[in-house]
């Protein structure tokens, strides 16, 4: 294998991941791109034997396939938030009540303050939970959304196939490497795309954390007891406040 043969291998296969519209323009070059998969020229040529009807029966089942998943409601992917706040006595109180509610349901807390609880629980029960928590004090306000993040996850998991496939690919061509120079090229690249494969999986795994689990922010705004004033009790005339107490209740001399 040729070094200018094997490093278009490695490029065409990155073009393909990162979706880029550049392309090799030298002839070897272009004949690598669109012929990437095969192994010899004797071999395109057999397989484009038949070719065309292959193609068209392929594009008759993608078409027939399609048509049928339209006429269905696919299944969406939804990230359910909620804000909640209330108006409570004791914070403390309806704290341990909420989170009690939540771990008994499967959900559990993701951060705790003296006037703000996260919690977590299963999207399936997100509702009825909310219903729940609302009525362990004064709702002062509420807001709820859904946001659908099919797409974006349908487009991550095409990104990781893409680049596993890409992987795959580095890996034979490590394999057949004939010069040292080449195997580390080739090695620094499988480096790179192992790398964007593990960040591609933890961006995929967040959205489906959050999906399995919606997310429900609880705070708490305090009520103030009414308490008596600290002052002495005043009666509402004001020349009995000029008698103490004590006098009125001092008994006369003569009847001591």
């Amino acid at each position: 294998m040729t070094k200018l043969r094997l490093l278009s291998l490695v490029l065409a296969g990155i073009f393909s991941v990162i979706g880029c519209d550049a392309a090799p323009q030298d002839s070897a070059d272009e004949y690598v791109v669109k012929d990437r998969f095969a192994e010899t020229a004797a071999a395109d040529q057999a397989e484009a034997t038949g070719a065309g009807s292959e193609r068209e029966r392929d594009e008759a089942d993608f078409s027939e396939q399609y048509d049928g998943e339209d006429t269905q409601s696919p299944d969406r992917q939804l990230v359910y938030t909620a804000e909640l706040v209330l108006a409570i006595f004791d914070v403390t109180a309806i704290q341990e009540e909420a989170i009690d509610l939540v771990e008994s349901i499967g959900g559990y807390v993701s951060r705790r303050s003296s006037k703000q609880l996260v919690l977590r629980v299963p999207a399936a029960k997100f509702r009825a939970t909310l219903d729940e928590l609302s009525e362990l004090g004064d709702v002062l306000e509420l807001n709820w959304q859904a946001q659908d993040v099919t797409d974006k996850v349908r487009d991550i998991e095409i990104r990781i196939q893409n680049a596993r496939e890409l992987r795959g690919r580095l890996e034979d061509l490590l394999e057949r490497a004939d010069t040292v120079k080449d195997a580390l090229e080739i090695e620094a690249e499988l480096e790179r795309i192992t790398l964007e494969i593990e960040r591609l999986e933890g961006e995929l795994e967040s959205f489906e954390d959050r999906i399995a689990y919606s997310t429900i922010e609880m705070n708490f705004d305090p009520k103030r007891i009414e308490e008596m004033p600290d002052d002495e009790f005043l009666l509402p005339v004001a020349w009995i406040n000029d008698l103490s107490v004590e006098s009125l209740l001092e008994a006369p001399e003569h009847l001591r």
